[in-house]
Order: structure tokens, then sequence, then C-alpha cells
């Protein structure tokens, strides 16, 4: 059982109610107004938590009897002031943090040479704030988000040490001139929601560490030739929710280690050809949410690494032959909400280890033969929500397996007989069309089906065999159609749910690839 020991602190004239544990980490959550027991031995204390208190100021003398602290978390005060020298006693504090008070300056007097952690989060520090890098010679994480500062001057001296620097959300336009050589071993540097407009090439120049960069929620419109040029290291790019128009071939020049690059919700609609060839690494892009009308053949050439790519909510019309082929890794490509009209051949070739297309909220009519060429297994198709009325079985060639097929809300009338002979599937959906017919021999092929989704159509009638090659169906949802007789769909071999209007049982999930 741990042992804990009530403790009351006076702090500026308020008695704090707090509790220590065995292991001397003490925690104060609210103040109280009169006391008549003196307060206890505090210096064995190392840890201390102060949250949701009425402290207004913090000094030396407040401080003085917890002389072996080394974690310090005040959260959710009303602190707003703290003297310079408060801290100046102390030679073992590790973690410092401030977050969810009113402190609009730091300005520390000594040396703080043993702070590894130093977080003044959820604050209003403006520019009149001072941090010394030789006061913080060991800090090595320094996160100073949703504040109100407008520059970076503030930070003098070399930070030697310092890892991480976030500065979230103030009002930021740009970077000191000599930012790089304060701050050589940065690694991960966090810039989202401040006021940024453009990036010039020498903002960024010198980070040779930098592993991630965040620059979402911004408003940068221009991106400088060779701006990263420097950052041969990076791993992480975020530029999501600016107003960049376009990228070049010497956009991102020198990202050789880049992973993943997002420029989600901007406003592209000019992309060189080239852009991601100084990007060999990438394995997630994403593109989707801008202005984007079309991309040329060889966009995504020699992307050998490349994972994911979305390119969904654009204005596409158009996905020429070519535009993903040899993508070698590729396993996710979504184009859903384009304006595409037509799946051409050779669209989708040579992509042994595509798992996912999701095309849907297009406005697909036609996908002609061969569109999908040589894709071992792909495990779903999702095609949702187009102008498909007829399905063609031969634009599936050398496709060894498929998991589900989703065909939901498209202008399917008639399930053709040998529609999927050829293809191995193990969901298909068909909801919402206008099937008014199944022919015989409709099913054949589909010997490893286990769901089969037909609710919401105008089926009038089925006969004896219309069944009869689904030996492995599991689920079969039947509602809303115009067929009189489904005693039919209840002597199918394997089938656990039925879903019809005389019949109240669900398919309790699709079956999974």
């Amino acid at each position: 059982m741990r042992k804990l020991v009530l403790v009351l602190w006076i702090i500026n004239g308020i008695w704090a109610q707090c509790v220590v544990n065995e292991d001397n980490e003490m925690e104060c959550s609210k103040a109280i107004d009169t006391i008549q027991v003196p307060s206890g031995d505090l210096r064995a204390v190392t840890v201390v938590t102060i949250t949701n208190s009425k402290f207004k100021s913090l000094n030396k003398e407040v401080l003085k009897p917890l002389t072996s602290m080394e974690y310090v978390y005040f959260i959710g005060n009303n602190i707003g002031d703290i003297e310079p020298d408060t801290f100046s006693e102390f030679t073992q504090i590790k973690e410092l943090l401030f977050t969810q008070n009113t402190i609009s300056r730091i300005d520390f007097g000594g040396e703080l040479k043993t702070v590894d952690l130093f977080i003044f989060e959820d604050n209003i520090i403006t520019n009149k704030a001072t941090l010394v890098g030789k006061k913080l010679r060991n800090v090595k994480r320094l996160h100073l988000g949703n504040n109100d500062m407008k520059k970076l001057d503030w930070m003098q001296g070399d930070f030697a040490r310092l890892i991480v620097l976030n500065v979230p959300n103030n009002r930021l336009r740009t970077l000191p001139s000599d930012f790089s050589s304060r701050v050589k071993l940065l690694q991960y540097l966090d810039l989202q929601d401040n006021l940024f407009t453009s990036i010039d090439n020498t903002m960024f120049k010198g980070l040779y560490n930098l592993i991630d960069l965040r620059l979402a929620n911004n408003n940068i419109s221009h991106i400088a030739d060779f701006a990263f040029a420097d950052l041969s290291n990076l791993i992480s790019l975020t530029l999501r929710n600016n107003s960049i128009t376009s990228i070049t071939k010497d956009t991102f020049k020198g990202l050789h280690s880049l992973e993943s690059l997002s420029l989600t919700e901007n406003r592209l609609d000019d992309i060189s050809k080239d852009a991601f060839q100084n990007v060999p690494a990438i394995k997630e892009l994403h593109l989707h949410e801008n202005t984007i009308t079309s991309l040329e053949v060889g966009t995504f050439r020699n992307l050998n690494k490349l994972v994911g790519l979305d390119i969904s909510n654009n204005y596409n019309t158009e996905w020429k032959p070519g535009m993903f082929k040899n993508l070698q890794n590729i396993i996710r490509i979504k184009l859903r909400r384009n304006d595409v009209e037509e799946i051409k051949t050779g669209t989708f070739v040579n992509l042994p280890a595509l798992e996912l297309i999701d095309i849907a909220y297009n406005q697909i009519k036609t996908i002609q033969d061969d569109a999908f060429d040589t894709i071992t297994y792909l495990k779903e198709l999702n095609l949702m929500h187009n102008e498909i009325s007829v399905w063609n079985p031969k634009a599936f060639k050398n496709v060894e397996k498929i998991g589900k097929i989703n065909l939901e809300g498209n202008q399917v009338k008639i399930l053709q007989s040998q529609a999927f002979h050829n293809l191995n599937i193990k969901s298909i959906d068909f909801k919402d069309n206008l099937i008014t017919r199944i022919e015989v021999d409709g099913f054949e092929g589909l010997d490893s089906l286990e769901y089969l989704g037909l609710s919401g159509n105008n089926i009038e009638e089925l006969s004896q065999d219309t069944f009869r090659h689904l030996i492995h169906l599991k689920c079969i949802d039947f509602i809303n159609n115009k067929v009189q007789r489904t005693d039919l769909l209840e002597q199918l071999p394997k089938v656990q749910f039925v879903f019809t209007e005389s019949n109240e049982k669900t398919c309790l999930s699709e079956a999974s690839p």
C-alpha cells in the first residue's frame, strides 16, 4: 500500500492542501483559505504538481522549502508573474512546466543548467520574453505553443543541445537570420498555426539535423526553389492548409531522406512533372483537397518506395494510362471526389503490392478492358457513387484475387451472365443500383464470395439457379427489392444471415478481405 502524507504549504499567503506519496511526489490540486496546522517537511519532494490553484505569482522564497525538486509542473493556475531569480538556487530541476497560466514574460536571472524539458504553453508570452541559451545550456525540448509571440528574437545565445522546438499557434512571420546557428542540433521544429506567408531559400539554411518540420495552417503562398536544400535528413514535411499554388522541380531539392509529405488543403493547380523526383525515399504523399485538374504521366516515376498516395478532392477529369505504372511498393491509391468519367486501359498496371484503390464519388461511366492489370491481390476496390451502368469483366486482367468490390450507388441495371467469371472475390456490394434482372450464371466464378449486397434495387424475379454458384456465401442483403419469393435465398448451403423485408435478421458484418 502506498503511504500518503497530507502536507499543508503556504504560498503567497494562501495555504495549499497537498499530498506526498512514498515516491516523494507532491500534488496540490486546490488552495484553501484558512489553516491551523503548520506545513510539513518538503525537503525530500522531487516532483511538484500544482493544478487549479489561486496562486498568481512565484518567487524564490515561495519554493524555498522544496530544495530537492526535480520535476516542476504548474498546470491550469492563474500565475502571471515569475520573478527572475525564482529558480536560481535550484540545481537539480530537470523538467519545468507552466501551462495554462497567464505568464506574459520569461526572464530568468540564474542559470538552469540541469533543465532538459522546458514547457510554457498556453500562456500570453510576447516578444518581451527573454530566453538566454547559456542559462538553458542543457535544454533539449522547448515548448512555447499557444502564446502571443511575433518573433523568436528573444532566443539569445546558443541553445547548443536543443533538439525539439515547438512554437505553434503564435504570430510568427519569419525566423531570425541567425536562427540555424543557434540551434545546430535541432531535429523537430513545429511552426504550425502562425502567420508565415512565404518560405525563402535562407529560412532553414544550415538545419542539417532537422528530421520533422511542421508548417501547417499558415498562409504560405510561395516556396522558393531550393528552400529545403540543406535539410538532407528531413523525414517528415507538413505543409497542410496553406495557399500554395505551384511546386517546381526544385521546390524539394535536397530532401533525399523525406518519407512523408503533406500538401493537403492548398490551392495547387500547377505541379511540375519533375516535382517529386528529388524525394526518392518518399513513402506517403498527400495531395488531397487542392485544385489539381491534371497530372502528367511520369509525375510519380521512380518513386519506388511510395506506399500511400492520396489525390482525392481535386478536379482531375482524367487519369492517363501509365500514370501509376511501376509503383512497385504502392499499397493505397485514393482518388475519390474528382471528375473522372472513364478508367482507361493501362491506368492501373504492374502494381504488385497494391491493396486499395478508392475511386468513389467520381463520374465514372466506363471501365475499359485491362484498366486493372497485373495486380496480384487487391484487397479493396471502392467504386461507390459513380455512374457505372455495365460491369466490364475484361477490366481485370491477370488479377489473381480481390477481397472487396463496392459498387454502391451506381446505375447497373443487369447482372450479365459470366460477368465475374474471371474474378476471385470475397465481398461485392451492389446496394442502391438499378438492377432489375440477374441472368442465369450471373454469379458464375464467384465460388469464394462470402458477402453479397443487393439491397435497394428493382429485382422482381429470381430463378432456381440464380445463386447456385455461391457455394461459400455467408451473408446476403436483399432488402428493398420487388421480388416476391425469397425462400430461394434461405436455401443457400452456408448462408448465416439473410436480410429481406420479411426477415429481420441482418448481416452483422461484411466478409473481410
